[in-house]
């Protein structure tokens, strides 16, 4: 493999024309500029030069790419677009930048109806799992003929609880009816690990019953946000289960008409038309990453009121051509061969 030869260069420059100059060396790809932080506490240059302050600009800039990739992983999630086999960056002419920079208003409108809309499904996950949870608690207590949230009446404590399935229900009985005759329980259904059972207890007798109750392994069950029949509300869960699987995409779609839509955006199905806010927020995204190389690389700069100064490498057979560029942009500079070391 040969070895390419460096050079390295310093450029002085005045301010206005560093914005050109950064895109004519983005656009080459020829030129390494260097941190230059240690200038800084340098006696040479210690209070002469100070940095290109651009952080506030870049995590803008960070922020926003963020609500783009948000917004992308909603088309890819529901947007029924197939994957390309590679993702590429775009090559991005002046007129292109310019022309995405018009447009931008109208792509983060798209963007905020994708986010809006990522939100209204998260909200139905949310509810769907809720919903599950509830059927997979109750429906061990379907056949008990209370309510579930009973926990009481006027002198009984009704508890409901679980315990190991292997423990006999038979003496669980027995013990608890030789304790005390103020208290009766009740095998509701049991399965492969679990016996489900519901203690009635007079209130006087409670403390006759707890010993028993370690024994054998009982743990209390409360639903605390559930009311009713345990049959009644497993009803009512299907019920809404079969309207959110069925009715989805047509509440989306009302959501969407009743909340308004982007301009560019048709609304059929939740989400029709991706491909072309896919596009939309990919360039824009791309855009945003050029932007910010550019910010990256003027964090490197050392400026003072009106001029900046930057240190870097170049190939020795780029040489006339950055050359050719910083005499355009009245640039001073100086070429020198690398010392040892460096």
């Amino acid at each position: 493999m040969s070895i390419v030869k460096m050079q390295r260069i310093a450029v002085i420059g005045h301010d206005t024309c560093k914005s050109n100059l950064i895109d004519e060396l983005i656009r080459l790809e020829a030129v390494e500029i260097t941190d230059q932080s240690y200038k800084l506490t340098d006696e040479m240059w210690a209070g002469k030069v100070k940095p290109d302050e651009c952080q506030e600009e870049l995590s803008k800039r960070e922020m926003w790419l963020s609500s783009l990739n948000q917004a992308l992983d909603v088309i890819e999630r529901y947007g029924n677009l197939k994957k390309p086999l590679f993702n590429t960056r775009r090559g991005m002419p002046e007129s292109e930048e310019n022309r995405i920079r018009e447009s931008a208003r109208e792509t983060a409108d798209e963007i905020d109806f994708l986010l809006d809309l990522n939100e209204q499904i998260h909200k139905e996950n949310e509810t769907i799992n809720r919903l599950e949870q509830e059927r997979i608690s109750l429906t061990p207590w379907e056949a008990y003929d209370l309510p579930v949230d009973t926990g009481e009446t006027g002198s009984t404590s009704v508890t409901l609880g679980v315990m190991q399935v292997q423990s006999s229900f038979d003496q669980f009985a027995a013990d608890i009816e030789a304790a005390t005759p103020l208290a009766i329980v009740k095998n509701v259904s049991e399965d492969n690990d679990f016996r489900y059972v519901a203690l009635m207890c007079h209130k006087s007798a409670e403390a006759d019953v707890q010993t028993i109750l370690k024994q054998y392994g009982f743990s209390p069950v409360t639903f605390t946000d559930i009311n009713g029949m345990a049959g009644e509300n497993l009803e009512r869960i299907k019920t809404e289960n079969n309207s959110y699987s069925v009715g989805r995409i047509s509440r989306i779609t009302d959501y969407i008409l009743e909340n308004g839509r982007p301009k560019r955006i048709k609304v059929s199905h939740g989400l029709t038309e991706s491909a072309g806010m896919k596009y939309h927020i990919e360039e824009l995204a791309d855009l945003l990453l050029i932007e910010m190389d550019k910010l990256r690389i003027r964090a490197k700069f050392m400026k003072t009121e009106k001029t900046f100064f930057i240190e870097g490498w170049i190939p020795e057979h780029s040489i006339d051509e950055v050359k050719k560029i910083l005499d355009e942009n009245e640039c001073c500079y100086e070429l020198r061969d690398p010392e040892e070391g460096e």
